[in-house]
């Protein structure tokens, strides 16, 4: 199976194909203080081989000597215990997707082993794996809220996404696109990407059904706005070339996070592509019964030229509430229409 890097998962190894789900209950160890590290042999051994370090027992402790003594893990560390206390939840969450999992993506390694630690680079997760299953690490210094200080420098978008209720999802995302990257010879078209990111919501909505805009990647104001006028975007982008555009500007202009899709109009939120992409992945899914989540994981159905006209799918202007295929209601504070004017 073909692996990718991801932005939020800076290494990654061979991924087993043929593991089982027996256990339910992950282990979430947590490691903050160069206590903990120095109490923990194969965790620091786990955590320095994430970070870097090879195979080498006395070179390796020496490196998480130095990482457990170092300001990184001394402040934020300090930061991530007053901040967050306990991770019960967050490790019921993480029972809940390694249970989702076994019945949604049945091919997929199951999780073995959580680290709660920090880390001190750009990228919040860090996804290992061997024959027994996927091992993480995540940085909880890059979930420590909105409004905490050391994210004052970032954009809005990037600090709304920084608090503990993202930790689980960013897991789910990590894991799905490491298991199941895109995969294409050539530059793939904006479609093809499309009906790969909708893919990979179908399968998120599922994993983690509490709230279906957050499971996608977007804020509950966002998603409100892009279904409010899922028509009037898909016409605009049917009506046009952009459907067939190779360029990375067009994806990152309709696919990427923080980028507003001003392609196909005036103040479009940013994921407008994937919102559209995620709406055919659910009609391909009705339309044909035999197909799973995990079978639109596969470049048969993202790379297809059959694909659209089998999902049929036909864009109506919704009514004030959410599409949602485990029937969860929208919050009533976003069934608000959308301000903007499409196709100018």
């Amino acid at each position: 199976m073909k692996l990718t890097t991801l932005p939020i998962a800076a290494l990654v190894t061979a991924i087993a194909s043929c593991t089982t789900y027996e256990n339910t209950e992950i282990p979430v160890e947590r490691i903050t203080t160069a206590e903990a590290l120095a109490s923990s042999p194969d965790g620091a051994h786990t955590i320095m081989r994430a970070l870097g370090a090879d195979d080498d027992t006395a070179a390796t402790r020496q490196l998480a000597y130095r990482f457990g003594q170092s300001e990184a893990m001394r402040i934020f560390g300090h930061d991530a215990d007053s901040i967050m206390p306990s991770l019960r939840q967050f490790s019921s969450d993480i029972g809940r997707l390694h249970r989702n999992m076994a019945s949604i993506l049945p091919d997929a390694p199951p999780l073995r082993q959580i680290y709660a630690t920090v880390i001190p680079y750009s990228q919040s997760l860090i996804l290992m794996s061997d024959t027994n299953g996927i091992t993480i690490i995540v940085g909880l210094n890059h979930y420590l809220g909105a409004d905490y200080e050391g994210y004052s420098s970032f954009p809005a978008y990037r600090r709304a996404r920084k608090t503990p209720k993202w930790m689980t999802r960013d897991i789910a995302e990590a894991i799905v696109r490491t298991v199941y990257p895109l995969e294409s010879d050539a530059h793939p078209t904006l479609l093809q990407r499309m009906l790969y990111e909708g893919a990979v919501a179908a399968a998120l909505v599922r994993l983690m059904p509490d709230n279906e805009a957050r499971a996608i990647g977007m804020t509950d104001d966002d998603f409100a706005q892009l279904y409010r006028s899922e028509k009037e975007i898909w016409q605009r982008m049917a009506g046009s070339d952009l459907l067939f555009d190779r360029s990375e500007r067009t994806a990152s202009s309709l696919l990427h996070e923080g980028s507003p899709g001003t392609l196909i109009g005036r103040d479009v939120p940013p994921l407008a592509g994937r919102l559209t992409g995620w709406r055919i992945a659910e009609s391909y899914l009705k339309a044909n019964p035999e197909a799973t989540p995990e079978s639109l994981l596969q470049p048969t159905f993202y790379l297809s030229d059959k694909t659209l006209r089998e999902a049929k799918y036909m864009p109506r202007q919704p009514t004030l509430t959410y599409f949602n295929p485990l029937l969860q209601p929208a919050p009533q504070a976003v069934r608000k229409p959308i301000q903007t004017s499409l196709g100018t």
